[in-house]
């Protein structure tokens, strides 16, 4: 017979496991402007649920050649029917897109 450590131990996996805190899903880019992502025939995301990495979207950076600083534009936002991979956050609201595939 199971003690009871070994009983709360097994209800805390249990609810940690339902309670989802991270899940990686992949979708298809839908829409480049304004942003939508297709995860399956039902789920589509647009802006308003997606948060954008660095290595998915347009940003600026500034860099040091022969002793010059500049600052520059680096042009990786997403296209059209590009694969990526998202986490969804812990409240499921809002998925971030890491990168692409």
């Amino acid at each position: 017979m199971p003690n009871l450590v070994e009983i709360i131990k097994q209800a805390a996996l249990e609810a940690f496991k339902e309670s989802k805190p991270m899940e990686i899903i992949y979708g298809t880019v839908e829409k480049e402007s304004p942003l939508e992502i297709r995860i399956d025939q039902k789920r589509l995301f647009t802006e308003t649920f997606l948060v954008l990495s660095n290595a998915v979207k347009d940003f600026k950076t500034r860099i040091n050649i022969n002793g010059v600083t500049q600052e520059c534009i680096i042009y990786n936002s997403l296209r059209k029917n590009e694969k990526v991979i998202l986490l969804r956050f812990h409240d499921g609201q809002k998925y971030l897109v890491l990168d692409r595939m």
